[in-house]
């Protein structure tokens, strides 16, 4: 079956003529394992002058597409106060009764194991 069909890919290939012959040529030995023949040398400046033309192109066809913006001041509204900078800061440490019992004596720190070994 393989033969039968390699026969008429050669069959076929005799008809065709110029770059079709050898595209078809190329195609028959990939399949048969070949690896893809290499890209055709470019000139790096070309090559450079080139990418460079694509890239304005591709940039004038956004800018083309792009709609211009309004320029609309925000409704007083709808305009978002900034959040406090400690806004995590003021619910720390509160208590529900809104009133701190005070200590007869002031706190200190104890100092009394400072220099001892145990």
């Amino acid at each position: 079956m393989k033969k039968a069909r390699f026969e008429i890919m050669k069959f076929a290939m005799n008809s065709l003529s110029g770059e079709a012959k050898q595209d078809a040529e190329t195609s028959l030995a990939i399949s048969l394992g070949a690896k893809r023949p290499k890209n055709a040398y470019v000139n790096y400046k070309e090559l450079q002058a080139t990418r460079k033309a694509e890239k304005t192109e591709k940039e004038a066809r956004r800018l083309e597409h792009v709609k211009p913006m309004k320029s609309k001041k925000p409704d007083p509204k709808n305009i978002r106060k900034g959040k406090k900078v400690g806004h995590k800061l003021e619910t720390t440490g509160v208590y529900k009764l809104k009133v701190l019992p005070r200590n007869s004596k002031p706190q200190t720190k104890s100092n009394d194991n400072r220099g001892k070994r145990r």
